[in-house]
């Protein structure tokens, strides 16, 4: 069959309708949550914000994508207005339902989130293209921060509190690994990390660095890193940093 082009259009606009995809399908949205709004009003017994604190009294919602090409499903955190911290998760399917399909319980956060730190953050933390939930729990010195974080299960349709992350200080996706990294400072130099993998359906403990005094008065720290290798932990180098 002959093709030839139409009155007002050239083979070359022809060429590029078929070849180029629409400016609609040429991105999809990328997983994670992103803040709409509050669905709550303020009330009269609410608590008053401190300039360094999150306002969340008005129970924020967001908007995420759990899987790319997946239509984006809503989600809100529930607070308690008289001390204005986090109580649970609440998740709707797509559209416009009133009724959660699903509530995240929270533990009992310590204090409201810093002013521009995120405390709710959609990410695929075990590489299975699904994303997982973390909603901070406690902002610290040091930068140090501690999360409930739930991992999203695909056969189960719904999240899993997941018991090993949300124990740790609050865990960092690896670019281009199903692994997370954890860091923690006890101050004056001393510190500790780990990095996890997902296998098997569990989270391996693969590589840890601590640093720590030697002992009290000296100022030196001795740094230990341990590798799993041969299906254990082992220590793989030992340093002293510090001192004369």
């Amino acid at each position: 069959m002959r093709c030839t082009a139409s009155r007002g259009l050239t083979a070359a606009t022809i060429l590029l309708l078929f070849v180029l995809p629409p400016r609609h399908a040429a991105a999809q949205p990328a997983l994670g949550c992103v803040r709409t709004g509050d669905t709550a009003p303020r009330t009269g017994g609410a608590a008053r914000v401190r300039a360094s604190d999150e306002d969340i009294r008005g129970n924020p919602a967001f908007r995420c994508v759990l899987h790319r090409g997946r239509p984006p499903v809503r989600m809100v955190l529930r607070s308690d207005a008289r001390h204005n911290v986090a109580v649970d998760v609440q998740l709707f399917g797509p559209g416009s339902s009133t009724r959660p399909v699903q509530v995240l319980a929270l533990d009992d956060a310590s204090a409201p989130p810093r002013r521009g730190h995120p405390f709710f953050v959609g990410a695929d933390l075990n590489g299975d293209g699904w994303m997982d939930l973390k909603v901070l729990r406690m902002t610290g010195a040091k930068r140090n921060e501690s999360a409930d974080v739930f991992r999203y299960s695909p056969s189960g349709h719904r999240f899993v509190k997941d018991t090993v992350l949300s124990r740790i200080g609050a865990p960092a996706p690896i670019a281009g690994r199903p692994c997370v990294r954890s860091a923690w400072s006890m101050g004056g130099g001393q510190d500790a990390s780990a990095e996890l993998c997902w296998r098997g359906g569990r989270w391996v403990w693969v590589r840890e660095e601590s640093a720590e005094w030697t002992r009290p008065g000296d100022p030196r720290l001795v740094r230990t890193v341990r590798e799993l290798r041969g299906g254990r932990m082992r220590t793989v180098r030992v340093d002293t940093i510090g001192g004369a």
